[in-house]
């Protein structure tokens, strides 16, 4: 099996209202943390759309080298395009993923039943997020994901999903689901690692235009 691959990203130069070049994810003291100027303002979005690249090179590997079929399809929100990629694999006890791409720029990490992750989680200047660091939080989780390292244990109404690394590196978070009758049971044995694939990989299906 291949190994993933990140692609050449195009990351731009981008600077402040004085002319000084920002160096995102090395912006602040967090000693001191930002100023407060900065909370829920997002100067540069566009900076973010390298991510939207990471998850297509993602969910190509991913449909390269398992057996796996894609799903595209488009919809609306709220006056927005939002895109996603479904991509199910052939045993029935690994879980799916869905990428979820949005004009922010953003992606949005699905897996399993109940597992969720945002890239970038907020996005404003306060939070100061790398792209690269993005990029790679991304990458392994969603890789691990295909490896079977995600767990979602359900009890009393409480919810546990935690992916992890083959390293022991991981996130996990906790907590509460409602309505459990619109998802499918979780499989007894938890999930397991995508089968590999034995064949060239079909074609993406059910393209849906926007509404």
């Amino acid at each position: 099996m291949a190994a993933y691959a990140r692609p050449a990203l195009a990351l731009p130069v981008l600077r402040d209202a004085a002319g000084a070049v920002i160096p995102y994810g090395d912006r602040w003291d967090w000693d001191e943390g930002p100023p407060e100027r900065y909370y829920s303002v997002t100067e540069h979005p566009e900076r973010f759309a390298p991510l939207l690249t990471v998850a297509e090179a993602l969910a190509a590997h991913l449909t390269a080298e398992y057996d796996a079929t894609a799903r595209e399809s488009e919809e609306r929100r709220d006056g927005e395009r939002v895109r996603t990629v479904t991509l199910t694999p052939a045993a029935p006890d690994a879980a799916p993923l869905t990428f979820t791409f949005t004009g922010f720029p953003s992606v949005t990490l699905h897996a399993g039943r109940y597992f969720a992750a945002a890239f970038p989680d907020c996005g404003c200047d306060a939070c100061d997020d790398s792209v690269e660091a993005l990029a790679g939080e991304l990458e392994w989780q969603t890789l691990a994901v295909a490896a079977g390292r995600l767990r979602e244990t359900l009890r009393r109404g409480r919810v546990t999903c935690a992916v992890s690394s083959p390293d022991g590196d991981g996130s996990s978070s906790e907590y509460r689901v409602t309505r459990l009758g619109a998802r499918p049971p979780l499989p007894p044995g938890g999930w397991r690692p995508w089968p590999a694939r034995v064949g060239p990989p079909g074609p993406a299906q059910d393209r849906t235009p926007p509404g």
